[in-house]
């Protein structure tokens, strides 16, 4: 195979950035253009760190930090070098530009663990779960996979591979001496063990489809309540228009913030008022769609409009009953202190003049506690979440199932039964990365891969 190379920091400006080299080729083209500081080529060895000097034609083009591993105790199982370089773009694109030009090729996506898989360093399972660890952008996601490391996963479904087996070892004994009297009874208990493993597998897919979407909070009420300038607020930056016109979010607007390592997504919703025109009714209507889909509602209020506001909030927990809703009084600042004690149960803030923000941030903080103690047991699980994985196992269960059935018709036809059962042999392997014939498979996982991984 062809030696790689590729950026493995993302790219662009910044302190420094590495540049990933695997294969065979890789000491040969890193002996042409390094030098130690001491003047000397290197001696390559095994997990050795060298400090020196890329250099090309006479020219030097960065300080750099190089790392040399030895096939094969390496991440790709191939001689491989590290570069650690100054992050200029400049210097990132002319080491690989060199590179290339001394006999290496781009990687593609996924690349370096595509070949890390091909050379037994790693499995399918934890192929998949790399990227997954890398993609994951919050706690309860890197919950998940960080525990995955423990190749959990593989075990559970070769276990399942080896009860197969020994079924089938059961029933070619029937198949070649059938006057033997098959125990159905135990045989059929066998297979319904495997499929309530199975099915497990795919109870957890499904929960954790469920509860992996990021918590959604909707801020919500009558026109200028100042739900713009308190989305503002939270995100920290200015995105809705703000304005003493009423109105003047005429649809919903979404961004994000991240509180306590939590990526949470906020919604600014266009005022519910009387509908005057299509337009408005659009923004209104698509306002009641979002807040099925959101975990809790920051409901402003505002004492000019207490008694609308007020309608208002009881028609939405009349309606949306399971969601969370959290009571505010906007624009506390305007307020006299009489009025400021007649809101007990309320939250009082004001987005304008930062009162009571950190109050809020920490109210949410404990109802996305709340939310992820129901998720604990599900991130306590080990979960296969790629759905090609998923789909072999739903293959399985449907064959295990079709033997099942014949199996209490008292099928003496053992063959047919064996044919069902062995099928699942090769969809178990495909989830475990054996003698994989099917490419759909290996490109759906290396293919979602960032390019110097």
């Amino acid at each position: 195979m062809k030696t790689i190379i590729n950026l493995s920091t993302p790219e662009g400006i910044g302190a420094i950035s590495l540049i990933r080299l695997s294969g065979k080729k890789s000491f040969k083209i890193i002996k042409k253009i390094f030098i130690k500081k001491n003047k000397k080529k290197i001696l390559i060895k095994h997990k050795k760190i060298y400090i020196g000097y890329i250099f090309y034609k006479n020219n030097i083009i960065d300080e750099v930090i190089i790392y040399t591993y030895i096939c094969p105790k390496s991440y790709t199982g191939e001689n491989m070098v590290e570069i650690s370089c100054h992050g200029s773009l400049y210097i990132q694109k002319k080491i690989i530009k060199i590179i290339i030009k001394l006999g290496a090729k781009l990687s593609l996506p996924g690349e370096f663990t595509y070949r890390a898989f091909l050379n037994k360093k790693i499995n399918l399972l934890q192929a998949d779960n790399i990227n997954n660890l890398i993609l994951s952008n919050n706690k309860l996601s890197h919950k998940i996979f960080i525990k995955q490391f423990n190749n959990k996963n593989y075990k559970i479904i070769n276990n399942i591979k080896k009860k197969i087996i020994n079924i089938l070892s059961y029933l070619e004994i029937n198949i070649d001496f059938s006057e033997e009297n098959i125990k159905n009874k135990n045989l059929y208990k066998k297979i319904n063990i495997i499929i309530n493993k199975l099915k497990k597998i795919i109870k957890y897919y499904k929960l954790y489809n469920l509860n992996k979407k990021h918590y959604k909070i909707l801020i919500l009420g009558n026109v200028n309540t100042g739900k713009s300038t308190l989305f503002n607020k939270i995100i920290n930056k200015k995105r809705s228009i703000i304005s003493n016109i009423k109105g003047t979010t005429r649809d919903y607007i979404k961004d994000y913030f991240i509180y306590k390592n939590n990526k949470i997504f906020i919604i600014d919703s266009a005022g519910i008022k009387k509908i005057k025109n299509k337009i408005e009714k659009i923004s209104i209507n698509s306002t009641y769609k979002i807040i099925k889909k959101v975990n809790l509602i920051l409901f402003l209020f505002n004492k000019k409009t207490f008694k609308k506001d007020k309608k208002l909030y009881k028609k939405i927990i009349k309606k949306y009953k399971n969601i969370k809703i959290l009571k505010i009084i906007n624009k506390i600042d305007l307020y006299k202190k009489k009025y400021k004690y007649k809101y007990k149960k309320f939250l009082k803030i004001s987005a304008k003049k930062n009162i009571n923000i950190k109050k809020l941030f920490k109210i949410i903080y404990s109802y996305i506690k709340k939310n992820y103690k129901k998720k604990k047991n599900i991130y306590n699980k080990n979960i296969i979440t790629n759905i090609y994985f998923i789909n072999y196992i739903k293959l399985s269960i449907k064959n295990l199932n079709i033997a099942k059935k014949k199996i209490k018709k008292k099928c003496k036809y053992y063959d047919i039964i064996y044919i069902y059962i062995k099928k699942n042999i090769k969809y178990l392997n495909n989830i475990l990365g054996i003698n994989i014939n099917n490419n759909n498979i290996l490109n759906n996982i290396f293919n979602k891969f960032c390019i110097g991984k």
